[in-house]
């Protein structure tokens, strides 16, 4: 074997052992190459997560920011609607006080119809702030359950007969017997009441109220219109804005609060369902009362 033979021979096992090196360390750099292209995607998804966590955080900022500003604005409307009626009560029994003796039969029987009208003013005030603050501190139990309304309806009905009677209202169940929705039955009761006394309190003397129902799709819908005064579309507006406060008084001059309605917007929310309203000035108003009709019902916070 010459010497060039054993030249190429060398040549030829140096640069085999040469190719299984650089072989072995491709191997070992894709190795790497893919434990750092998995890392990468690693720290991306928790780039994701994290900027997800941020927006959450931010949103439950918002929330917990319009949460407080609403309490504020609420407190500050209980705080009005209370101070006035108790400066009233205390104006007319001073005025009864003094002048008892010389007040005469009719003077005095007006003067404690305005004490009990103030009196159950302030009651119902108390009843519904009571009512949406357990609400809000979630000690209302929200059981929905599938089951027909007509029964619960009527029965609401003949528990508020006292008060569609003192201005003659003529009350229509119109709800079919076999009509369902997904509802806190309790829940849908404190609504029902709510709407009614605003029903009553805007019906004309001799009106009627009708109850209806529908099914709209994946919606079902308890509907109260009654015949009486009637709100422009700007007043509806209104009444939805927490910042104005506006509230109007009955045909009756009956005084309103503005918390009875936000008692039925959170608790038709918790449903994961609407309120909405439907008007025309003397023509009267219908509120709608919406539910979704999936069998677990989502729970809005």
């Amino acid at each position: 074997m010459s010497i060039i033979d054993l030249i190429l021979i060398a040549t030829s096992a140096f640069l085999l052992i040469a190719v299984v090196w650089l072989v072995q360390r491709l191997k070992k750099s894709a190795t790497v190459i893919g434990s750092l292209e998995d890392r990468v995607e690693i720290l991306l998804k928790e780039k994701e997560d994290l900027a997800s966590h941020i927006d959450d955080l931010k949103a439950a900022e918002n929330l917990l920011r319009t949460t407080n500003y609403t309490r504020a604005k609420i407190m500050s409307i209980i705080s009005h609607n209370v101070k006035g009626p108790l400066k009233y009560l205390h104006y007319v029994s001073n005025f009864l006080d003094k002048n008892w003796d010389n007040l005469s039969d009719e003077e005095l029987r007006h003067s404690s119809m305005a004490i009990l009208d103030t009196s159950q003013s302030l009651y119902d005030l108390v009843d519904n702030v009571l009512k949406w603050s357990k609400q809000q501190n979630a000690e209302i139990q929200f059981n929905p359950e599938r089951f027909t309304v007509t029964s619960l309806i009527d029965e609401e009905i003949k528990i508020q007969s006292p008060l569609f009677a003192t201005k003659e209202l003529k009350v229509k169940n119109l709800v079919d017997e076999g009509f369902e929705l997904i509802a806190d039955r309790h829940l849908l009761r404190l609504m029902l009441q709510n709407v009614f006394s605003n029903a009553i309190k805007f019906s004309k003397d001799g009106g009627t109220i009708r109850i209806k129902a529908k099914r709209n799709g994946d919606t079902c819908s308890v509907l109260v219109e009654d015949e009486g005064v009637g709100m422009s579309k700007g007043e509806i507006e209104r009444i939805f804005d927490i910042n104005d406060h506006y509230t109007r008084p009955g045909t009756n001059n009956e005084k309103g609060n503005g918390i009875g309605l936000l008692i039925i917007q959170d608790l038709v929310s918790l449903h994961g369902g609407s309120i909405a309203f439907r008007s025309r000035p003397e023509k009267g108003t219908t509120v709608e009362l919406s539910f979704p009709l999936q069998e677990e019902p989502a729970v809005v916070a």
